[in-house]
């Protein structure tokens, strides 16, 4: 009887040793998700991470301003639609394991820059006129395909760059105009040029979107005997 109590007794402390191991270990956190960033569109945010190895991980949980939204572990990404562009969204994720034990979680600041709408892949066309010591000529229109991006570390820049046009000879000297444009555009689509064109002591830059999806440009520069413009019109490629 007396062995009974004493199997008994240490079958309990065994229990009551398991229960608290077990209750230790739920404790626990899981990590943190990592390689954290963010890809953005006209719109949109796209979060991307990395899951942590925890075996017992069982999603992700992220939020901004009013917003909850839960993640299945493995998906390891999320996006979010109908954003605000220049509105500052600060994305907190945490980690949840299969007890409901949460990580203190990271956070992600993302901003959609306004820039985002009007770059692309694009069909640009383009035709050169020049007038030279009084005579007026004209060079074919030309096609390229090329691309409208954001300049980055800038912030209202964009970069317009297409195949290089025919070379031209302008009173003797040769040029090309338009292949690499560097203007500044708003929020409205309007652009202008930053700095003066180069070797030009007389010039002008004039161009704007007319909806997202087309833009038109037009550049001249000058001397004293001779004048230059080129008309270039982009149109998004689907």
């Amino acid at each position: 009887m007396r062995d009974m109590r004493t199997i008994t007794k240490f079958g309990i402390c065994l229990l009551l040793v398991m229960s608290c191991e077990k209750d230790k270990k739920d404790l626990i956190a899981p990590s943190e998700v990592s390689d954290l960033h963010a890809v953005y569109n006209i719109s949109t945010v796209k979060l991307i991470w990395i899951d942590p190895l925890d075996e017992d991980l069982a999603k992700v949980l992220i939020t901004y301003e009013d917003n909850i939204i839960e993640v299945a572990k493995g998906i390891q990404t999320k996006e979010f639609n109908n954003l605000e562009p220049e509105v500052n969204y600060t994305f907190t994720i945490k980690t949840i394991d299969k007890t409901g034990n949460q990580s203190e979680g990271i956070q992600i600041q993302c901003k959609i820059d306004y820039r985002q709408k009007f770059i692309g892949q694009f069909d640009f066309f383009s035709y050169y006129w020049t007038v030279c010591m009084g005579e007026k000529s004209y060079c074919d229109t030309q096609l390229f395909i090329g691309s409208i991006s954001i300049i980055e570390n800038s912030d209202n820049l964009i970069q317009i760059r297409y195949r290089e046009g025919k070379q031209t000879t302008i009173c003797g000297e040769d040029s090309v105009f338009g292949a690499h444009i560097e203007p500044q555009i708003n929020q409205i689509g309007v652009l202008s040029y930053p700095r003066v064109l180069k070797c030009s002591n007389q010039s002008y830059f004039d161009g704007k979107y007319s909806h997202i999806d087309s833009i038109y440009i037009s550049i001249g520069s000058g001397g004293q005997a001779w004048q230059h413009g080129q008309f270039i019109k982009g149109t998004r490629i689907e």
